[in-house]
C-alpha cells in the first residue's frame, strides 16, 4: 500500500512540476505572427452588404487567408491549371478539390470608391476595363481589384499573385 502511495504522490508531483513550468513560460508573439488569418464566406455576394470593407476580409485577403462557399482562395494564379466554376454569384478559379487561386464576385450597389480607399488606402494602380474603372491593391501574396461604374463599386476581383 505504500508503494502505491508513493507512486501516485510522484505522478503528482511530476504532473504538477510540468503544469507549473507550462504556465511559467512565456508568451511568444512569434507564434501568433504566423498565424493566418480567416475569413469566411457563405452564399450569395450581392445580397450580402459590404463585408469586403471589413479589415478582417483585408487582413484574409493580404495573407491568403479567404474562403469563399467552401473553396480556399490560396493557390498561385496559373491560367493553366485552373478551372473556373460558378458557384451561387461567384466565378473560383478552382486548382484542385478545394484549392481556388480566384475569385471574382458582383456586390451590393452603393458602395462608393471613397469608402474602399479608407480601408485600403490609396491604389498600386488605377485604369480604365469594359466594365469601369479599376482600383487595384498589390500585397506580397495577393492582388484584390474593385471595379467601379456609376460612381459605385459593382465587381470585387482576388486573386493570388501579381
Amino acid at each position: 500500500m505504500k508503494k502505491i502511495s508513493k507512486v501516485i504522490l510522484a505522478s503528482t508531483l511530476v504532473t504538477g512540476a510540468l503544469l507549473g513550468t507550462q504556465a511559467a513560460t512565456p508568451y511568444h508573439t512569434v507564434a501568433e505572427a504566423t498565424t493566418t488569418p480567416w475569413y469566411t464566406y457563405n452564399g450569395q455576394t450581392q445580397f450580402g452588404g459590404a463585408f469586403y470593407l471589413n479589415t478582417h476580409f483585408k487582413n484574409a485577403v493580404q495573407h491568403r487567408g479567404l474562403s469563399f462557399n467552401g473553396y480556399k482562395i490560396s493557390a498561385p494564379f496559373n491560367k493553366k491549371t485552373i478551372k473556373y466554376k460558378k458557384v451561387h454569384d461567384q466565378n473560383v478559379a478552382i486548382v484542385s478539390g478545394s484549392t481556388a487561386s480566384s475569385v471574382m464576385f458582383p456586390v451590393t450597389k452603393g458602395t462608393p470608391i471613397q469608402k474602399v480607399t479608407s480601408i485600403y488606402g490609396k491604389p498600386t494602380k488605377v485604369f480604365e476595363s469594359t466594365q469601369g474603372t479599376v482600383y487595384r491593391y498589390q500585397y506580397k501574396n495577393a492582388t484584390i481589384e474593385f471595379t467601379e461604374a456609376h460612381k459605385q463599386v459593382t465587381m470585387v476581383s482576388v486573386y493570388n499573385g501579381h
